[in-house]
């Protein structure tokens, strides 16, 4: 199965209380230049996004299942059922992200007062031509694995009696699959071009507009190009989860016209255990301090594409010029030419392991009877 999926998001709201009718001078010129309207009434609280992004996942999956079954029967009272079942489950998403966030303060606010929170719902910034749009990469994919025999005997020793006989063994295992064995793989870059930006959300989508100057720290050509990017940040997630199920049950039946006595023992075996490996690298850092590395050190693996262009059915802001990228393609060279400059790898692991042990042993009694002209039912049990 192949889907594509555009979305528009908010990395996060900063709500905060004004005191007296104002706002927080981080987010305010200090020569008081900055316009706002329709400002928070003194005490109200008021919410400023920090961002907003657009995104575009490519989606695939694909799943694969079978079962083999096997049953024998030497005499009439003796069945015997051997079974085997298998699945697997494979997903991955290529995403690619255009985000425009807020170095503050801000040039202009406009809020929206309608409600009991004032929500910003444009805000404009002026830049000098340094600081970035950002463009971060990702690669996410995993492999889900099921594997389960099981051996079912049944005797019947006479009309009313019979023994059952079932064992089984299940253990399933899910993990990282996309070409480095990651689970997912994220490369951050930006361009350092941005003269000045701005989000509006009136419409009630967030239509982001920018400018660029690529004169400062760009490559001076005027167009936003790949030539302009700088590395920031990569990082990995290395997850595996593996689970096993042995379980052994033996029942004894007996059954009369209104009657059924079951008692049995059981017993299960469980293991799971969970590792968890995640790292970070800074790169040029969220600074970008080496301009132009990324078609220097990985060239020809960034390309320009119209992101704007895949969303069909929601309105967008500028996204005709944005960079798309196979972050597994990326995170080698980029990782191994800072590993070289002395940038170190930052590794956080951790192993979480559960083991459960259960033996029981159980009988249930059945009964249907009449008591005071009424149908009766009655079902008692008994575990350890």
């Amino acid at each position: 199965r192949d889907s594509g999926a555009p979305t528009q998001q908010i990395n996060d709201w900063i709500i905060s209380r004004s005191e007296d009718g104002s706002i927080a001078d981080s987010y305010t010129r200090g020569d008081g230049s900055t316009t706002i309207e329709n400002p928070p009434a003194a005490g109200q609280l008021y919410g400023i996004a920090q961002d907003s992004r657009y995104d575009f996942s490519d989606i695939e999956r694909e799943r694969f299942n079978g079962q083999a079954v096997l049953q024998f029967r030497p005499v009439d009272t003796l069945t015997m059922t051997a079974d085997y079942t298998y699945a697997q489950n494979k997903t991955s998403e290529l995403r690619y992200e255009q985000t425009n966030w807020f170095a503050t303060p801000l040039d202009q606010i406009i809020f929206n007062n309608d409600g009991p929170v004032a929500t910003a719902v444009f805000m404009q910034e002026n830049n000098n031509g340094s600081k970035d749009i950002g463009f971060e990469q990702t690669n996410r994919a995993t492999k889900d694995v099921l594997q389960s025999i099981g051996f079912n005997a049944e005797w019947e020793v006479n009309d009313a009696m019979s023994v059952i006989f079932d064992a089984h063994h299940s253990d399933a295992e899910s993990g990282g699959d996309n070409p480095l064995g990651h689970t997912a793989t994220f490369v951050t870059f930006g361009a350092p071009v941005i003269l000045q930006h701005s989000v509006d959300y009136r419409s009630g989508y967030p239509i982001q507009s920018y400018t660029i100057d690529d004169s400062v720290r760009g490559n001076g050509n005027g167009v936003l190009d790949v030539g302009d990017l700088g590395s920031q940040v990569a990082r990995a997630n290395i997850s595996k989860n593996d689970s096993e199920v042995d379980e052994i049950d033996l029942r004894f039946l007996w059954e009369a016209d209104r009657s059924k006595l079951t008692a049995g023992v059981n017993y299960r075996n469980t293991d799971v255990l969970v590792t968890q490996t995640t790292t970070q690298q800074d790169l040029g850092s969220w600074g970008i301090s080496n301009p132009g590395d990324i078609e220097q050190i990985a060239p020809g693996l960034v390309e320009n594409f119209c992101l704007e262009c895949l969303y069909d059915d929601l309105p967008v802001g500028q996204a005709d010029n944005a960079f798309r990228a196979d972050a597994t393609e990326l995170f080698g060279p980029l990782t191994d030419f800072y590993a070289a400059q002395g940038n170190t790898i930052t590794v956080s692991p951790s192993r979480n392991a559960v083991s459960e042990e259960i033996f029981s042993l159980f009988a249930q009694f059945e009964a249907e009877s009449e008591f005071l002209g009424k149908r009766a039912r009655i079902n008692a049990g008994l575990r350890y």
